[in-house]
């Protein structure tokens, strides 16, 4: 081998300069050549290579070497008929050898031998890498797949649920587990004032879930985690892997002992501005990636855009038909609601008591005690009428000093006992401002179905 070594160094960097500008007689492998940096290193590094490979070539170096070839090209993309024809210009150093050698010299016939079983090795290995991306590109778009399927059922939810903001967390979470395979699946939100995120709806291995507490105080060790820092950046948070990420160190034994090993955690938003968080889990480490992270943010995107239709109806629905200083519904609110109680009354041949009831000279009152304290005294008739009927029907604020009420009755005698608890209802005094208020009211009733 020494007399090899002799040979192959006799060559001289003509040689392999030589070779380098063969090589560049094929277009496709000059455009990547004329890209390489300081070439002499590489031919350098290439001559070393080649005395290793002649000395050795079971050497695990050498093999390391040969392997991680196939894999970078496979790496860098490089085309399958590209690599094909570098490679089988590997026998051109041979040839450049032979040509280059005194006769009797056995180093072009080694080297073929060599270049030969190295060129099988490569193109195993450059499949084999190209055959594993291949395999994880698969698997990927399979995950995607299924995220824009999960986007697609959650979107029908948000189109479907337009009223109640808990009964939208609570099916997009089981469609969450149920369809897009997340062992958990839980929405937090982030009462104002508050740093501490409530769960609010869950589905999946929600036992997981008993005594969990995280916060939005970063000065926290529960504030540290993913959750808190969705929720204080407005960005998505990845676990790769629960048991090594130190971030998650007060919930890992948690999580461990229900199988739970990645997460990511999503920001909800209100109003541009973020309320709570999403939170799915998966049995397997490593689970999300940065592609997948971004799509389930845009599920979450979708999400706070249907809580934000379902509060935004809910404040209009209150400016049309609730009264804001009491509480109680209005005119229109009460009308409605008659509407329902006639039916339910004539379906079910029940009696419906309408009452109507106006402060006497109220306005009296509410100049000897100023505006706040007569708000005070319409905020309590309106407590006392509302404990008075209950949820036998509704009581609704119909002027500036006048409110009516509606009551389910089985028997006649029921509505002297209502008049009965409204006279003394109003026979006691109310409190305010440390003053003493005595109301005088007039009512006027009508009953269904026999006054109309």
């Amino acid at each position: 081998m020494p007399l090899l070594e002799k040979e192959l160094h006799s060559l001289g960097p003509q040689f392999w300069q030589r070779y380098w500008e063969e090589l560049k007689k094929e277009k496709e492998i000059a455009d990547h050549l004329n890209k390489v940096k300081e070439p002499s290193k590489h031919l350098k590094r290439l001559e070393d290579f080649v005395l290793q490979l002649l000395e050795d070539p079971s050497n695990p170096e050498v093999r390391m070497e040969i392997h991680r070839v196939g894999q970078v090209h496979a790496q860098e993309k490089v085309s399958p008929s590209l690599f094909l024809q570098a490679l089988f210009k590997c026998w051109r150093l041979a040839n450049l050898a032979w040509k280059d050698q005194p006769k009797g010299s056995e180093l072009s016939a080694l080297l073929l031998k060599a270049l030969l079983g190295m060129a099988g090795e490569v193109l195993e290995a450059y499949f084999e890498s190209l055959t594993q991306d291949l395999r994880e590109t698969q698997e990927e778009v399979f995950r995607l797949n299924r995220i824009y399927a999960l986007l697609r059922e959650i979107n029908l939810l948000i189109f479907e649920e337009r009223s109640s903001s808990q009964r939208l967390f609570e099916e997009a979470c089981q469609i969450l587990v149920q369809e897009g395979g997340f062992n958990l699946a839980w929405i937090g939100l982030a009462p104002k004032g508050s740093s501490q995120v409530n769960i609010v709806a869950a589905a999946g291995q929600t036992e997981y879930l008993e005594e969990f507490q995280i916060s939005l105080d970063p000065e926290l060790l529960i504030g540290q985690g993913p959750g808190g820092r969705a929720l204080r950046t407005g960005q998505p948070v990845i676990v790769h892997d629960v048991e090594t990420d130190p971030s998650f160190a007060p919930w890992r034994e948690r999580a461990l002992k229900y199988g739970l090993r990645s997460l990511v955690a999503l920001p909800l938003s209100l109003d541009e501005e973020v309320k709570g968080g999403l939170f799915l889990y998966h049995r397997c480490p490593q689970h999300f990636t940065e592609k997948e992270a971004q799509l389930l943010l845009e599920i979450a995107r979708d999400l706070s855009l249907g809580w934000m239709h379902i509060e935004k109806s809910h404040q209009i629905e209150r400016l049309l038909f609730i009264d804001e200083l009491t509480g109680l519904g209005n005119e229109r609110y009460l009308l409605k609601s008659l509407e329902r109680e006639l039916e339910v009354a004539q379906r079910h041949r029940q009696k419906l008591l309408v009452g109507q009831m106006e402060l006497e000279q109220f306005y009296l009152t509410r100049h000897a005690l100023g505006r706040e304290a007569s708000e005070t005294v319409l905020q309590e008739v309106s407590r006392r009428l509302k404990n008075l009927i209950g949820p036998q029907g509704t009581v609704a604020r119909v002027g500036p000093d006048r409110f009516a009420f509606t009551c389910f009755c089985e028997k006649k005698g029921e509505i002297t006992r209502i008049l009965e608890r409204l006279r003394n209802l109003f026979s006691l005094p109310v409190y305010v401002a440390d003053q003493t208020v005595r109301l005088s009211v007039s009512i006027g009733l009508a009953l269904f179905p026999d006054d109309a």
